[in-house]
């Protein structure tokens, strides 16, 4: 049972059926006719007959705090006593004995259920999709409503969404005043934390939503981008003080919005069924109050800011997060400068000395995995201070924690010291990164693989030096999130100066043509053993970085990714890409990497886009073959159509480009042209994508363009 020091104890009672958000006094409906906010668009009141009632009659069940009080209620809503004393006043019907409304209430609930199976008979029916024609197939095996739905996951797209959603979770908000009858999975389902939604979000006002929320944050984001002490914030946002230094409406907001990258509830998404909209209803109301702050440099502010910049790159707008960034840099110095006085003569409450500790650890951290990821050298200096949990004290402390909001029981990890080990590991990127993308250039062959060697040997010095069971080699390896994207970070890390000593096919081809020129030949001779030594290692690297994968998906997935899956599998598969197949190995890891991506596209739009930038420059590849003759390393025929296969799933859209503004890079093509993006190839594939559909269908014997000509 986590520990009572996080200020907001786990919930242990089963979820009330009343949606309890609202501000406290505030009225609610009868426990029969409640509404969310989210289908009626308004918040349940109570009529005036209500108020003024002087009749008694027999409850069938007391209110919540009655039973506290054990007071005799009435069962009105409000009940009497919660009237006169001004509490909030909840019931769980769940726990009403009466046999006429317990009826009444599975009666409804086998009717919603009878409308969402006639909803997937309907789509099945309408539908011309491959999904579907195995979705049929299963339905017609006698599976089980559990093996449907673990189908729906592993094939994310618009139509098994479509379907996901009258099934699993919980159904749809339903038009009208109709309501929403809940599933066993969200009766079931329990946030490991429990905070209000008031008075924090406007956005909801159901407590057990924000509380999902806000717990699937802590579980899955929290412990790697650590942007706050946690207990602080939780203590705050449970008290509900607006005047917290360590809480405020915009970091709440924030971080909804960044907890609905990690949940699969039907709410996440600001239009429903539109992946696209994911978190976007607390990114705007993040973004408004932001303006009101006026980029003020407070603590909540610069948290919830750094926030707010991974959301806009998940969903594809990193070009936002890219000028963010330098804000950024501008407002930390500001912050510290209003707690200078109090840090130098030791006045400052060590709470908040951590919080401005953490702050700028988060901002190195921010700084260098954005750096990483557009192939940019370091802009800032490292941090100059401790981390804040690489005190000794720290080394002990054990947290609860759960993959929530999957079920698996709850293991105390040392968390802290988790996040310890990930900023000693971020000290030696900064160097790696100035290698690969500022040294390299002025560097001799001989130079720049001394380099490499010593920054792999600094790497994997950090590695052996952590606890066992944080090696993914050993037997009594953890596997979880944070353990997962540790292993993770260090393998891509480990790939980046390798690679980028790899030149690309083309100035490969080039040197070995002007080497026949060379009388000698011996330079080209020892380029040419510093690559193979280079393209031997990143296979290494990117045979280890697949098996991490797979486990992780193993126990996480199909649903859920860890927060560097995505980055870390683009940048393999980016290098088996870059005519590095020379295997069926290498192509069975490539296609492994490839479910993985897609399948964690479903929580990030950025993710989408770049696994389907994969997919088109793989054709790209093969249409430039000449005479259907794959060189090697290169891309197959019999991969491409394996590749397009997997990367069905993503139902790309024809008008998808446009909710892209990205500057990610191709890992691929980058080598060659610097300047080529993710949005700018998007667009230009869907240009082509336009003209083709001028053009006649293609013969047979023209493998060129026979793929891109069949009717989707």
């Amino acid at each position: 049972m986590p520990d009572s020091r996080f200020g907001s104890e786990p919930r242990a009672e089963p979820r009330r059926l009343a949606p309890s958000g609202r501000a406290a006094g505030s009225s609610l409906a009868t426990p029969d006719a409640i509404l969310s906010s989210s289908e009626s668009g308004t918040t349940p009141t109570v009529s005036a007959e209500g108020a003024g009632r002087s009749n008694k009659k027999n409850a069938s069940m007391a209110c919540e705090a009655c039973k506290v009080s054990k007071r005799k209620c009435d069962g009105y809503q409000p009940c009497s006593n919660c009237v006169a004393t001004r509490k909030p006043c909840n019931y769980d019907p769940s726990q009403d004995g009466r046999r006429k409304q317990s009826r009444k209430r599975r009666i409804d609930e086998l009717e919603l259920r009878s409308q969402a199976l006639e909803k997937l008979l309907i789509s099945l029916k309408a539908s011309s999709s491959s999904e579907a024609l195995q979705l049929l197939e299963l339905i017609k095996s006698d599976a089980t409503l559990d093996q449907i739905l673990a189908f729906l996951d592993a094939h994310p797209g618009r139509f098994p969404d479509e379907a996901r959603a009258t099934l699993s979770p919980s159904p749809p908000p339903l038009t009208g005043q109709q309501r929403r009858m809940l599933t066993l999975t969200e009766l079931t389902d329990n946030p490991t934390y429990t905070v209000p939604a008031a008075p924090w979000t406007t956005v909801t006002g159901d407590d057990f939503f924000v509380s999902h929320l806000i717990s699937a944050y802590l579980s899955w984001y929290h412990w790697y981008y650590h942007n706050f002490d946690e207990r602080l914030f939780l203590d705050a946002m449970s008290s509900g003080n607006l005047d917290s230094v360590y809480c405020s409406p915009f970091l709440v907001n924030a971080v909804l919005g960044m907890g609905c990258m990690f949940s699969d509830h039907p709410a996440v998404y600001a239009k429903p069924g539109d992946p696209s909209s994911r978190g976007q209803h607390f990114y705007d109301e993040a973004y408004r109050l932001w303006l009101l702050e006026a980029a003020k440099p407070s603590l909540t502010n610069i948290q919830g800011f750094t926030i707010m910049i991974m959301i806009a790159a998940f969903s594809g707008k990193d070009r936002v997060s890219s000028m963010s960034l330098k804000q950024l840099e501008d407002m930390i110095p500001k912050l510290l400068r209003q707690h200078q006085k109090s840090l130098q003569n030791q006045t400052i409450s060590e709470d908040l000395r951590r919080s401005l500790v953490i702050v700028q650890w988060a901002a190195h951290l921010y700084n260098t995995g954005f750096g990483t990821g557009f192939l940019m050298p370091p802009a800032n200096p490292k941090p100059v201070i401790e981390d804040p949990y690489a005190a000794e004290v720290w080394q002990s402390h054990l947290t609860p924690w759960t993959p929530y909001p999957l079920l698996q029981d709850p293991i105390s990890l040392p968390l802290h010291t988790l996040y310890h080990h990930v900023c000693e590991l971020y000290l030696i990127v900064p160097d790696a990164q100035s290698l690969a993308f500022a040294d390299f250039t002025t560097m001799s062959t001989d130079e720049k693989l001394h380099a490499a060697r010593n920054i792999d040997a600094r790497f994997m010095e950090w590695y052996q030096s952590l606890p066992p069971r944080f090696q993914f080699e050993d037997s009594t390896f953890l596997t979880t999130p944070m353990t997962i994207d540790l292993v993770l970070s260090l393998h891509h890390f480990r790939l980046m100066p390798w690679n980028w000593m790899i030149p690309s096919v083309k100035k490969t081809s080039q040197a070995t043509a002007d080497s026949v020129e060379d009388s000698e030949g011996a330079v080209q001779e020892e380029a040419d053993e510093v690559i193979r030594e280079a393209r031997e290692m990143c296979l290494e690297i990117v045979a280890v970085t697949t098996r991490v994968l797979i486990a992780a998906d193993a126990s996480f997935g199909p649903v859920f990714q860890t927060l560097m899956t995505a980055q870390t599998g683009i940048l393999a598969a980016s290098f088996l890409l870059s005519g590095n197949l020379n295997s069926a190995e290498e192509e069975e890891m490539l296609l492994q990497i490839m479910r993985i991506l897609v399948r964690c596209s479903r929580q990030r739009n950025l993710v989408k886009g770049v696994t389907h930038m994969l997919l088109k420059t793989a054709e790209d590849q093969f249409a430039a073959t000449v005479g259907g003759e794959v060189p090697p390393g290169g891309v197959s025929e019999a991969l491409v159509e394996l590749l397009t296969v997997i990367v069905k799933d993503l139902a790309w859209e024809e008008q998808d480009h446009l909710t892209f503004s990205s500057q990610y890079p191709n890992h691929i093509k980058v080598k060659e042209d610097p300047d080529v993006q993710l949005s700018q190839l998007l667009e230009t594939w869907a240009s082509l994508k336009v003209h083709e559909e001028d053009l006649p269908v293609a013969t047979g014997d023209d493998h060129a363009g026979g793929g891109k000509q069949q009717d989707a």
